[in-house]
């Protein structure tokens, strides 16, 4: 920055008749965040597992019965099968 602070850039851009309110910031952007159920820490909604503990945040389907299938289980709570990883 050749020892030139944030603020003395848009000098330049204001003496030139660009006005401030048409230069570029940065945003900031919202992220929705989800909690885990089982430590309750926040986490990204695409997240597959907990940061914080591990636990499976994304379900399957069961091979045998179709219902749903929590990836941290290792059972399938309608049928008892296996949870194929």
């Amino acid at each position: 920055m050749c020892g030139r602070s944030f603020g003395s850039l848009l000098i330049p851009l204001v003496a030139a008749g660009v006005p401030a309110a048409s230069v570029a910031r940065p945003q900031t952007v919202a992220v929705a965040q989800a909690h885990c159920p089982q430590c309750r820490a926040a986490v990204l909604p695409d997240y597959v597992w907990c940061p914080q503990c591990g636990y499976g945040l994304k379900t399957r389907e069961c091979a045998y019965c179709g219902n749903p299938v929590g990836a941290g289980e290792r059972f399938c709570p309608s049928c008892g099968a296996p949870n194929s990883k």
